[in-house]
């Protein structure tokens, strides 16, 4: 089991280009997701700095940005 944990998360810090010490900031439609996946990346890349943008790209298009894309 630890060799297909080590194996994922060798995957997906390659995926995200992750390297150690970088902002990453995560998004989804509400911020709800967002918060449970900063949680879990933070267990798994500790040394990455993992935000989300509260509110979601909903909160992002009526307050910062009025063009991002929404559906």
């Amino acid at each position: 089991m630890h060799e297909i944990h080590e194996k994922f998360t060798d995957r997906l810090k390659e995926k995200l280009h992750l390297q150690d010490r970088n902002k990453v900031f995560v998004i989804c439609h509400r911020g709800n997701d967002s918060q449970k996946a900063v949680v879990r990346l933070r267990e798994l890349f500790p040394l990455t700095q993992f935000r989300d943008i509260v509110g979601g790209y909903e909160a992002w298009a009526k307050q910062v940005d009025d063009k991002f894309p929404t559906y």
